[in-house]
């Protein structure tokens, strides 16, 4: 589109439409005809008749001009043209948290703890500044966001944060007379106290940074229903924020949660301060720095051509993918790998990321594979020959052999037990199939008496309504427990199936079935390999190794298990034992070769094993020759 003028200021093109304001792409001539890029937020046209909404807008860009920190963006100028109120701010090249976010689960990755802790703890600073800022033109009040969002915390290109849209949600409240609908628009970054039409503060802002907080953590928000239930329940003074809280989280990230999100303002953090404090306390526990750099891989992996494209328009200068920097190149592709199979291998991956480095930064890329109900039955054809050589090393550490062939997941009865955290990597249990009753069980009395309720229980099972088989075997054992041992097996399947059907939508839920399954049933496959990756979700690491550990004893070839706990020792930083479970993955030698490869190679350069690296980036180019994450890393390091 043409360029349109605006008072002094040139619109390019329109970027966004918020809950007030159209936001442009802005030029402005500068002094000795320096050209800067600005981002202009205008009024929308349906509020520009609004009196109570104008003022605001004016009163609020008076604060806003002086209300600079580098976590905040910053605001430039305010004013009106031709009857449209405007501010001129910072234009930031990135993307806002929502953005991410939603690019992530779209790509099936999640954010890292360490990088959710650094929005947040840089999040915090914004807030502790702007609850603490003075100015004559304030008129008493309190400097409140009153809206914190995803969509209004913005990631720079590289990677830091700041705070957009302060006091908008204060403006359209205050200005407006339907106040119910700008809540509904807000949902569910919406405090209980705003919700109900009481007096605001700093701690309103707290609650939301709470919620955003959990949502980081979890993937998963607060509150869930209609518009009108939200609310609803968001007023009822009966209202208990805490229940959205996971058990399994750790402790100190658990205390966070619920003083940050507690129903009542009293019972919050008294301050931003406050809950940063906390914030980096829990980071020190975890070993967390700053992931600034990692963020901005993040960006570059989901939006770098587009990010890159556009910067290069704001300087002027065309794009030419050449240009892309190291940092870009440390990006893990995100297409799924073919695994030559029909219906085998990972039908879902999740990217995590670790950041670290010494006197180069450098990003590991760490793949955590959902498979579906069958596992990758045979590796590419290439992958053998080139696995070759890091094989008999793998296999020396974990003390196994390839046998060449994916063991079959069974379930049979079992005592009430779980795997042993003992358990050696690799270390064979056999199975034994076993899903109905057994013979002997078929002639007992108390069989027989039940055999028509049996009967439907397998009946519900067969047609995979799992949540049916459980109320029917439950049923039938409060009333006969003596068949407890005789229906542990199709028990253990129907809790099975349900909590593998709720892993992604209820994953508390679906974690109670699994753990219950695995204790009727221990040597099912299946059931540990998804409770391993629950606990991965809720960074339970440790409860996370001992359920691939027993996948492992279970089906020694289960290549995917050996990842997953290869990106388990990374995050933990038990890097010896992560590049052992690397090498194992590489001596099975799965269709995504080439990826484990890499892995292993990052380990490696984490180790110091400079030489060892080159020589498994080499392979993973020779396995793959479209890795172009390996071959850029490749050549980074040869010219180091």
């Amino acid at each position: 589109m043409d360029a349109v003028e605006f008072g002094k200021y040139l619109l390019l093109e329109q970027v966004g439409v918020g809950r007030i304001g159209q936001v442009w792409k802005a030029r402005v001539m500068g002094v000795k005809g320096l050209e800067k890029f600005l981002a202009i937020k205008r009024l929308l046209p349906h509020l520009t008749p609004e009196k109570g909404v104008v003022e605001l807008f004016m009163e609020v860009g008076v604060l806003l001009v002086q209300l600079q920190h580098e976590n905040i963006v910053r605001t430039y100028d305010f004013g009106s043209v031709e009857g449209t109120p405007y501010l001129a701010m910072e234009f930031v090249l990135g993307k806002d948290l929502a953005q991410l976010m939603r690019g992530l689960r779209e790509r099936g990755q999640a954010l890292g703890m360490e990088e959710a802790l650094y929005i947040m703890i840089e999040l915090c600073k914004a807030l502790d500044f702007a609850h603490k800022f003075t100015s004559s033109e304030r008129l008493g009040r309190p400097l409140v966001h009153a809206g914190i969002r995803p969509q209004n915390v913005l990631i720079t290109q590289d990677g830091r944060i700041k705070l957009s849209d302060f006091c908008v949600s204060r403006v359209l409240f205050e200005g407006l007379e339907d106040k119910e609908r700008v809540l509904e628009k807000t949902l569910p970054y919406v405090a209980p106290e705003l919700a109900r039409g009481e007096l605001i503060d700093q701690r309103t802002d707290i609650f939301c940074a709470g919620v955003v907080l959990l949502e980081l953590v979890t993937g998963k928000s607060w509150i869930e229903g209609s518009p009108t239930e939200v609310l609803a329940r968001i007023r009822s003074e009966d209202l208990d924020t805490t229940k959205s809280i996971p058990e399994d989280l750790a402790p100190s990230l658990q205390e966070i949660l619920y003083r940050a999100l507690a129903s009542a303002p009293s019972d919050r953090y008294a301050s931003a301060q406050e809950m940063l404090s906390d914030l980096k306390a829990y980071g020190q526990e975890i070993g967390a720095q700053s992931e600034e750099v990692s963020l901005a891989r993040y960006l570059d992996s989901l939006f770098g051509e587009e990010l890159t494209r556009a910067k290069a328009l704001a300087q002027g200068t065309e794009w030419q993918e050449e240009t892309v920097s190291f940092d870009s190149e440390m990006q893990p592709s995100v297409e799924e790998p073919e695994t030559g199979t029909e219906g085998g291998g990972p039908k879902k991956k999740l990217l995590l990321f670790i950041a670290s480095g010494v006197a180069v930064i450098l990003v590991i890329l760490l793949l955590v594979f959902w498979p579906g109900s069958k596992k990758v039955e045979k590796a590419s054809p290439t992958a053998p020959e080139y696995a070759q050589g890091v094989s008999q090393e793998g296999l020396e550490k974990t003390g196994q052999a390839p046998t060449g062939q994916v063991g079959v997941e069974t379930t049979s009865v079992a005592e009430q037990e779980t795997a042993s955290p003992g358990q050696v990597e690799g270390q064979k249990v056999a199975p034994q199939e076993q899903v109905a009753p057994t013979q002997e069980s078929q002639t007992s009395p108390e069989f027989e008496r039940m055999k028509g309720r049996i009967d439907e229980g397998l009946h519900a099972l067969a047609e995979e309504r799992y949540a049916d088989a459980i109320n029917i075997f439950e049923a039938i054992l409060k009333e006969a427990p003596s068949l407890n041992q005789d229906l542990a097996a199709p028990y253990a399947k129907a809790l099975e199936g349900e909590g593998l059907r709720l892993e992604e939508k209820q994953p508390r839920r679906a974690k109670k079935l699994l753990v219950r399954a695995v204790q009727l049933n221990p040597e099912s496959v299946e059931a540990n390999f998804h409770l391993g990756l629950l606990y991965v979700e809720s960074k339970n690491y440790t409860k996370a190794i001992e359920r691939y550990q027993r996948v492992t004893a279970l089906d020694p070839q289960y290549a995917d298990a050996y990842f997953n706990l290869g990106y388990v020792y990374a995050i933990t930083k038990k890097y010896d034992k992560a590049e052992q479970m690397y090498e194992r993955v590489v001596a099975l030698a799965p269709p995504y070769l080439d990826e484990a490869l890499f892995n292993l190679a990052m380990i490696q350069r984490r180790l110091g094993k400079k030489d060892s690296c080159i020589e498994n980036l080499k392979r993973a180019v020779i396995v793959n020759p479209d890795n172009k994450l390996a071959k850029r890393y490749l050549k980074r390091l040869a010219g180091e």
